[in-house]
């Protein structure tokens, strides 16, 4: 059993947002340079200590664009109770007035940002399940269906990729279906949820999601939406622990009569190939959008080592196989499953942070390396 000391550097901005979801104007106040996160029960504690909850709802159905900064300068009492109720403070990366906030999830102890572990995981499971089902006959068919359904107009399959993660599990005694955790080769990687080395690692960055035109260019799409994000700043490092049991694969190799699909301490390697193939696809995806400095980003990122992707906005190639299939078999998916529009690209749109409104960022690139610990 061998043990590491991993470091994710960010070399993009990156959300993994919690159970919170989207907060509105009531759930925070601003100025300039930060957004102030309200804590709920503190807030009610105050206004009942106040006899001001009645108050309160009844300024809240007033209108439709109120905020709860509003409300506190109205009633005098921002000076009096702001210190109070404050959550968390978040930097802005632009002095804009934030709509709405997509903060990052926080520990339940400490209220802090960190990367889950099953963030980090998941993306590199999908990394190992990229290489593994390269030549699978699980992968063949799942295109055999998608030229079915294209040729015939056949029966959409909701699950027409169920099968693939199949090649990942081991067939247990008694177990026909793999559905089973227990069976999972995957059960020997594990890993902790990573922690800043630094703080004030967050900040607030404006999104927009880019859609390419007909045939160059872009416009921005999901009608001209921007939500403000909490992300991990580019250069931000975040420390945790992984073990590597190949002892455990071992036994379940044993048990079930099987070899395991790969070797556990490819796992790295696996994720930074897919990572230069998604990078591949990316840089023509933003060429052909005309927008040049992402693609000198992302060739930036390459030449920084970046082996994994990680949460919301690494997009449907970062976080699928589309890319083991051939362009005309991911339009004729499109085709059969999404809205069917002339473009040779699919997907067609990307999210991406911005900076005075125009493109600046994309999302989700990191660095890991790790250390063995050897006490």
């Amino acid at each position: 059993m061998a043990n590491y000391e991993v470091t994710i550097e960010a070399l993009s901005p990156i959300h993994i947002g919690g159970a919170q979801g989207r907060l509105t104007s009531l759930d925070f106040w601003q100025d300039k340079s930060y957004v102030y996160l309200v804590s709920e029960n503190k807030l009610a504690e105050i206004l009942s200590r106040l006899d001001k909850i009645d108050d309160f709802v009844n300024f809240v159905k007033k209108g439709q664009h109120i905020t709860l900064d509003d409300y506190l300068q109205q009633r005098n009492l921002k000076d009096k109770i702001s210190h109070e109720i404050v959550a968390r403070r978040i930097e802005k990366g632009e002095p804009e007035i934030c709509s709405n906030i997509m903060p990052f999830i926080t520990d339940g102890a400490s209220s802090e940002p960190y990367l889950p572990a099953s963030s980090v995981k998941g993306a590199l499971r999908g990394a190992i399940l990229y290489q593994v089902a390269k030549d699978s006959r699980e992968l063949s068919e799942v295109k055999r269906k998608i030229k079915e359904m294209a040729d015939r107009g056949g029966r959409k399959d909701k699950n027409i990729g169920e099968k693939l993660d199949d090649t990942l599990r081991a067939q247990l005694p008694n177990d026909h279906n793999r559905k089973t955790p227990h069976g999972d080769w995957l059960r020997a990687l594990r890993l902790t949820d990573a922690y800043a080395l630094q703080g004030d690692f967050t900040e607030i960055q404006a999104v927009r999601i880019v859609s390419l035109n007909g045939d160059v260019g872009y416009h921005y799409g999901a009608k001209g939406i921007k939500l403000f994000v909490e992300v991990i700043r580019s250069g931000a490092k975040l420390k945790c622990r992984l073990t590597c049991d190949e002892e455990s694969c071992g036994f379940l190799a044993a048990l079930c009569g099987q070899s395991p699909p790969f070797k556990l301490d490819k796992w790295l390697e696996f994720s930074h190939k897919k990572c230069k193939d998604v990078l591949m696809a990316e840089k023509e995806f933003f060429r052909q959008a005309g927008l040049q400095g992402l693609v000198e980003e992302l060739e930036r990122i390459e030449s920084l080592g970046a082996n994994i992707r990680l949460g919301w906005g690494a997009g449907l190639l970062s976080s699928s196989l589309i890319l083991r299939l051939s362009k005309e078999e991911r339009t004729a998916l499109r085709d059969c499953y999404f809205k069917s529009y002339n473009h040779l690209l699919f997907p067609k749109s990307r999210k991406v942070a911005v900076a005075k409104d125009k493109p600046a960022h994309t999302f989700g690139w990191a660095k890991i390396t790790v250390n063995e610990i050897t006490h």
